[in-house]
């Protein structure tokens, strides 16, 4: 499935990467410290929602399901995409 192939109204996911910088152990930078480096770009994966999708720029809008964080992905960036499943863990 492409995200040309996702319908409007209704909640989609996918994998995705994203380029970050990353500290010397390979997770993402948070919060540098004066004095402190960054190892250097390199990308990240997760889950996503798709918020967004702007098929004219081959764009998507996606909200991160760990971090709440919301990134825009080319195309090319995101894969496994289907339906999203919203559960109620409560």
């Amino acid at each position: 499935m492409t995200p040309n192939d996702i319908t409007a109204g209704e909640s989609w996911a996918c994998r995705y990467r994203v380029e970050k910088m990353l500290d010397k152990d390979g997770n993402p930078v948070k919060n540098l410290q004066i004095g402190e480096t960054a190892a250097g770009p390199g990308y990240v994966e997760g889950i996503a929602v798709i918020m967004k999708r702007d098929a004219e720029r081959e764009l998507l809008e996606l909200q991160d399901t760990e971090t709440q964080k919301t990134y825009i992905v080319p195309y090319i960036d995101v894969w496994d995409i289907d339906k999203a499943v919203y559960v109620d863990n409560k």
